[in-house]
């Protein structure tokens, strides 16, 4: 306690009290009267000090009646003996060992340790007290977010039956178990369930290894649940030594309310119109736990026998990872089926899957190179199935390709993949079982576009490159996730190139994948490729454009620099060597490091993977030399003095440069180390004097170039020559590197723009594709602005001409060129061309008034600006009803599209209110509804105000822990570009805290609304002035167009 100084004033500073004596004159003393008044002053004194020494004794005994109380009440707890114990926490004995010595150096949370043992020989060690608390509650306390390590399963008897009707399910699961060390606690996953019964007995060895039996009953000291850490804790009466048991749990749970974990789905059957019902299940990344008790982390794998209770007859029937072993009819009970399947191969908890439905399929077997044909067939609702052909077709080139390319067999007996109705992903990669959204594997040439096309072979090829990539390998933990989902997004590219080779899948790569990912990663808000996360929310949120995209570009980069041949041995060695387990970065790593001699791979590689961002290279020039420097690229350059978090890199590459140049078109190699300052590259070896270097030869660097103002007008006019003189992607990387070094102030907006000025002659898609989407960009920028008119007058003028060559009418086999369209079309209308809109509305009309059949490429386009044509409320209300009515998931998603780009705030609004009706719009697809609307010019303030109004009721149906609730706030705010409106965000997230797995998304609309502001305060002027005088000279209007 501390004790407040006493002030002591002087002279007439003192206000009250008794003065002092001083203050008396001296000579009006006597002797007697100062005499008892000193004898007054002693006896106080003396009182005072007799009664603090009395407090002082009542507090001594005091403390020695609770000392001596805790001495009994320790020995209680020490006891040996003890056997009835209270089910309340606080009352129940538990033991903990200390020991900072067992501490895993790759987890982020404490070890558990197990009780007193004697470390040797295992036993248990009585009446040893050396760092010991015998607290119940000290487990958990302790827990973290990891399991502790002592305990692993080795193989899961699992039943669950499924009541469709209730929409609940009730199961049994027996774990076997392999204990490590002396212990006296199990801790395994559990979340949404209710355990009933909880059971553990030792195992015993018999001659089939695979079928220990039950030995001893295993007493337990009490069971419960920890639901911040999502565990199911079991303490045991008695140290259990190490060895093999099993653990059996009897549990239930619902089916309910959910698109996650264990779930039940629906659909309209259009021939008896009623809705049918089904179960399947969704587990990644930590979901599985909502369906059984299990130990949810990747590197836990396990075995698994599954059996499946469900209804009889009516079309149903299970699904699961491995093939059917056994359907026992009408047991448990008459109309239910018990469906047995075969035993698994180790895989990890969120790899397992269940489906209950009445599906049918198509088959084919598959016959690959390596390792025995095996059946592959596409299951869907009954009136889908002719929409699963081209999957079919397309998964059974593709599998045999990847069985070829890693040289390694396909490790299950079969493989299905089913169309889910209602599915938060895209798909999911369930071992032997792939699941998916319906728009994601069903193709219908009727309604579906070649961009609907396109999608559904790269899904596959994705979710098929996962059999090796995360199903054969799979990381240790989650933040090595990118050894999944990196090398998938990249190895699908070359599943694509072999079921579509006339594609040009390799050039769309950079659009794709590269270039969005290199937006984010300029910001501060990006985080490195392998990053530490520990529960739940984040291990969710990580499933990011990061990790996808950024892992594959850099793979595709390491690729490139170790060549082929060389990335495909080290790949197939890896898999070679960690299959059936699990790997980390540094395992690849090593294998690619005993192939390549010319530099290590591991130091190339740490410098991209485990620091955010990535350099630009600045191309500088003398009269011999050109001098190339490195620094990290931010979108804006002010913005590093926030950077607040250390990189072990200094942020700094090891850099792969490549190059071609104006007299030489062979792509030439050199490397750029961090700890250079300068690299230096011969004038005479790389175009000479009056010619030009392009570095990053197709953009396969991760890494921006710029270059002098005089080398970008070199560009410029080549191009503007002669299209051709860089291939398709590299014009598209000069475009990509140029706006984004201009956005960032580190090249005059002016030189940017005047390298588009060429795209009057370009007629690839991957170009146009770049600059659309940067064009629509800046426009949204300007909205506020005169200059707005001016860019839609100028991006109008820009794409004139090649509207006029692709048309309107798509042709078979011209892919490509149906992409183009698309395209160039869509940025037309955005921009008021009067031809575009008029051909849209008139379309539009036909197809709304007489039914006329609109070509599935050109569908979305006609609709979404024809829905802008003057149609009436009444007009919407006839599409709302088409949607509604439709079965085919592309074709609502297309007209979704229509019905949220009417420009009426109050339909808009109304429509936001209709997304909570799971009879209009599916869960699964409100959180895009959402965003559409707020895409619109017309819905977008409705759209904010909605979320803002409903954020509490939108965190009950998806959870806080849903990624994309997250992420749906930077893409509805995305184009805000004032001060009062990054304050309402400000204000939005300090009254809801919680960021969940957003926390990174939200950071990331902060910054992205103060980049927007930071742009238009640096770049508006320069880019008015360079639109005002190209318009002048070149004549035309200034209409207003706002969209």
């Amino acid at each position: 306690m501390t004790v407040k100084p006493t002030v002591v004033g002087v002279g007439a500073a003192m206000t009250g009290g008794i003065r002092p004596a001083g203050h008396i004159p001296h000579s009006s003393r006597r002797p007697s009267v100062v005499s008892d008044e000193r004898e007054r002053e002693q006896r106080r004194r003396s009182i005072v000090i007799l009664s603090l020494l009395a407090t002082c004794a009542f507090l001594f005994v005091l403390c020695l009646c609770l000392l001596l109380a805790l001495v009994t009440v320790g020995r209680r707890f020490s006891s040996h003996n003890l056997t009835d114990v209270s089910s309340d926490l606080t009352a129940d004995s538990a033991v903990l060992l200390l020991d900072d010595n067992r501490l895993d150096e790759n987890r982020s949370t404490i070890f558990l340790p197990n009780s007193v043992f004697n470390s040797r020989e295992h036993t248990p060690v009585a009446g040893s007290m050396n760092r010991v608390f015998k607290m119940g509650e000290q487990i958990v306390r302790t827990l973290g977010f990891r399991l502790p390590r002592h305990v692993k399963p080795v193989h899961y008897e699992l039943r669950l039956q499924t009541d469709l009707t209730s929409e609940t399910f009730s199961g049994t699961v027996g774990i076997e178990l392999n204990v490590s060390e002396v212990t006296n606690y199990i801790v395994l996953h559990s979340k949404r369930l209710t355990i009933t019964d909880t059971e553990l007995r030792a195992l015993l060895l018999t001659n089939d290894a695979r079928a220990p039996a039950d030995g001893q009953e295993i007493g337990i000291r009490r069971a419960y649940e920890v639901p911040e850490h999502e565990y199911w804790v079991i303490e045991t009466q008695d140290d259990i030594a190490a060895g093999d048991y099993r653990l059996s749990l009897q549990f239930n749970g619902s089916l309910a309310d959910r698109i996650i974990g264990f779930y039940s789905s629906q659909y309209r059957d259009k021939v008896t119109n009623k809705t049918r019902k089904i179960a399947t299940s969704k587990f990644e990344p930590t979901f599985a736990r909502q369906a059984f008790p299990c130990f949810d982390e990747p590197h836990l794998k396990a075995e698994y026998t599954v059996h499946l209770v469900h209804p009889i007859g009516d079309g149903y029937e299970a699904l699961s990872n491995m093939n059917v072993s056994e359907i026992a009819e009408n047991t448990p009970s008459p109309g239910l089926a018990t469906t047995t399947f075969e035993r698994s191969v180790s895989m990890s908890t969120y790899l397992v899957v269940f489906i209950v439905s009445d599906f049918m399929y198509r088959e084919r077997l598959v016959k690959p190179k390596y390792g025995d044909p095996f059946p592959l067939r596409v299951y869907a609702t009954p009136l889908q199935q002719n929409n699963t052909l081209y999957a079919l077709d397309t998964a059974a080139v593709i599998i045999e390709h990847y069985v070829d390319y890693f040289g390694i067999p396909y490790p299950l007996p079969k493989l299905d993949m089913a169309a889910i109705p209602d599915f938060v992903s895209g798909a999911m990669e369930t071992w032997g079982l792939v699941t998916y959204r319906e728009t994601s594997i069903l193709y219908n040439s009727e309604t579906s576009s070649t961009a609907n096309k396109q999608r559904v072979a790269g899904v596959i090829a994705h979710e098929l490159a996962h059999m090796w990539f995360g199903n054969l390998v799979t990381m240790k933990w989650w933040n090595e996730l990118w050894l999944n989902e990196g090398f998938a997004s990249y190895i699908e590219y070359k599943g694509i190139e072999k079921a579509e080779p006339d594609w040009g899948i390799k050039e769309q790569f950079i659009i794709d994948d590269l270039h969005g990912v290199l937006t984010l990663d300029a910001t501060l808000g990006s985080h490195p490729i392998v990053v530490s996360v520990e529960n739940p929310n984040q291990i969710t949120e990580i499933f990011d454009t990061i990790t996808y995209s950024k892992g594959a570009s850099v793979i595709r980069m390491l690729e490139d620099f170790v060549t082929p041949p060389i990335f495909q041995q080290g790949v197939t060695q890896y898999l070679e060597k960690h299959k059936f387990a699990s790997g980390v970065s540094e395992d690849l790593m090593t294998e690619l490091d005993e192939l390549v001699t010319e530099v290590s791979v591991s130091d190339v590689m740490d410098t991209f993977t485990k620091q955010k961002g990535f350099p630009v290279v600045t191309v500088e020039v003398n009269d011999a030399q050109y001098i190339l420097r490195q620094k990290r690229f931010l979108a804006d350059q002010e913005a590093a003095s926030q950077e607040t978090e250390v990189s072990p890199f200094g942020y700094r590459w090891y850099i792969p440069l490549t190059y071609i140049s104006s007299d030489n078109g062979n792509v030439r190699r050199m490397w750029f180390p961090p700890k250079d300052d300068i690299v230096l590259l011969e004038i005479k070896d790389a175009g000479g004097p009056n010619g030009w270097v392009k570095f990053n030869y197709q953009q396969v660097g991760y890494y921006r170039v710029n270059y002098p103002d005089s080398m970008w007008d070199q560009f410029a006019k080549a191009l503007t020559a002669n299209v051709n003189t860089f291939t398709i992607g590299d014009r598209t990387g000069l475009l990509n590197d140029a706006f984004a070094l201009a956005d960032a102030s580190l090249l005059n907006y002016s030189v940017a723009l005047e390298l588009t000025r060429y795209l009057v002659k370009e007629q690839e898609y991957v170009p146009w594709s770049a600059i659309a989407s940067k064009l629509k960009s800046i426009r949204n920028l300007l909205y506020n602005y005169i200059s707005y008119d001016h860019i839609t007058q100028y991006t109008r003028q820009l794409v004139s001409e090649v509207v006029t060559s692709v048309g309107w009418d798509p042709q078979e086999n011209e892919h490509m060129k149906n992409l183009l369209r698309t395209t160039v079309l869509d940025v037309a209308c955005t921009v008021g061309h009067p031809e575009c809109l008029s051909e849209a509305g008139e379309r539009f009309k036909r197809w709304l008034n007489n039914n006329d059949v609109i070509h599935p490429d050109i569908r979305s386009i006609v609709y979404t600006y024809g829905i802008q044509s003057g149609v009436s409320v009444a007009d919407w209300e006839k599409v709302l009803k088409r949607y509604e009515e439709e079965s085919d998931a592309n074709e609502k998603a297309k007209l979704m599209a229509a019905l949220t780009a009417y420009p009426d705030q109050r339909v808009m609004r109304r429509l936001l209110d209709l997304s909570w009706d799971v009879d209009v719009v599916r869960t699964q697809d409100q959180l895009n509804c959402i965003q559409n609307i707020a895409a619109n010019r017309y819905g977008e303030q409705v759209a904010w105000e909605h979320v803002r109004e409903n954020w509490e009721r939108l965190v009950n149906r998806f959870t806080i822990g849903e990624r994309n609730l997250g992420r749906m706030i930077p893409s509805i705010t995305g184009r805000f570009t004032t001060q009062a409106r990054l304050m309402e965000l400000q204000d939005f997230f300090a009254r809801y805290p919680e960021a969940g797995a957003g926390a990174a998304a939200r950071a990331q609309a902060l910054e992205n609304i103060q980049n927007n502001i930071s742009w238009l305060k640096r770049n508006e002027q320069n880019v008015a002035t360079w639109l005002s005088e190209v318009l002048t000279s070149g004549g035309g209007g200034t209409e207003s167009t706002r969209r």
